[in-house]
């Protein structure tokens, strides 16, 4: 099973897989369809679309994912006063100027301090179209995406709330979280994962996100684009329809994003000075998106005048 990014013409399926954790019961569908289209694109927002069937004649979309980076104050403030509905506050918060989706300078600044709340909104398959075997891999392949989509990001905590005994059943099998409330529906409740939590799980997955090392390129945002493109689409050709750019400007990205290396970590060009003027830059690239997969962090937002204070 396969998972990718979710695009505006996927919004129907989340609001019809799991409505009740998309705001829908607190702003009604047409205001929560609005404010999904706005969270898509956000800096703050991660999502996934699981895909079925590996035939792409009769794939499927058979589960979605979705996560929000939220501030200190919100994440306290439910803390605080754990109470049913923190999805449909999450979301009915978009409606108000001080919006919780975080801007990229924000986002840059808690990552790169003691971390980022994040929101668990939905993590969920169509019981109409999954089998009991379609479920299992649907539930293992929406962790993975979660891992991946979050992967280079420093978390400080992991909210989520319990919908149903679905969750509740999740939840336990993951000793790391905690339930802080029941409601009168024995089953709903709120989990949250926080740094203290993880002492003596180091070598976990989930402890990887609320340790990940800070970034050392200290890339621009534009070198970040071209470098996440080259991931998958690693030819000028295919960059170039990607990113609306010609093949001369992706040539001089190339160039200004090599000279940015060098200046920082000129060490990582060192194995391959003698190697000829013509392929030098293929093999820097190479070198780049190697490096690169082994350090999701320097693709994501940083602040450098906070490293300091990290210690």
């Amino acid at each position: 099973m396969d998972w990718r990014r979710p695009k505006p013409e996927d919004l129907d399926v989340y609001l019809r897989i799991h409505p009740e954790t998309l705001g829908q019961e607190a702003n009604g569908r047409g205001q929560a369809e609005r404010i999904w289209r706005r969270l898509l694109s956000a800096p703050g927002f991660q999502g996934a679309i699981t895909l079925g069937n590996k035939n792409p004649a009769r794939q499927f979309i058979s589960g979605i994912g979705a996560s929000l980076f939220v501030d200190d104050r919100f994440a306290e403030n439910e803390l605080k006063d754990p109470r049913p509905g923190l999805n449909g506050r999450v979301v009915s918060s978009q409606l108000a100027e001080s919006s919780l989706a975080f801007s990229r300078p924000k986002t840059a600044a808690d990552n790169s301090a003691d971390g980022l709340n994040v929101v668990v909104l939905a993590g969920r398959w169509d019981p109409k179209l999954c089998s009991e075997h379609d479920i299992d891999e649907t539930r293992l392949t929406l962790a993975t995406a979660f891992s991946e989509a979050h992967s280079g990001y420093r978390f400080k905590r992991i909210l989520i709330e319990l919908m149903d005994a679905q969750d509740r059943l999740w939840a336990s099998a993951v000793p790391l979280f905690r339930i802080r409330s029941n409601w009168p529906d024995e089953h709903r409740a709120l989990a949250v994962i926080e740094k203290p939590d993880l002492q003596g799980y180091d070598g976990s997955v989930l402890a990887r996100h609320f340790s990940c090392p800070l970034p050392c390129l200290f890339l621009r945002a534009s070198d970040q684009e071209l470098l996440l493109a080259a991931l998958d689409n690693p030819t000028d050709e295919s960059l170039t329809k990607q990113l609306g750019l010609t093949k001369e400007a992706i040539k001089r990205r190339w160039k200004v994003l090599f000279e940015r290396v060098e200046n920082e970590m000129p060490e990582m060009f060192e194995a391959i000075q003698n190697v000829d003027r013509k392929g030098r830059g293929p093999q820097r690239r190479h070198v780049i998106l190697a490096y690169i997969r082994k350090h999701p962090e320097e693709l994501r937002p940083f602040a450098r005048v906070m490293t300091a204070q990290i210690p």
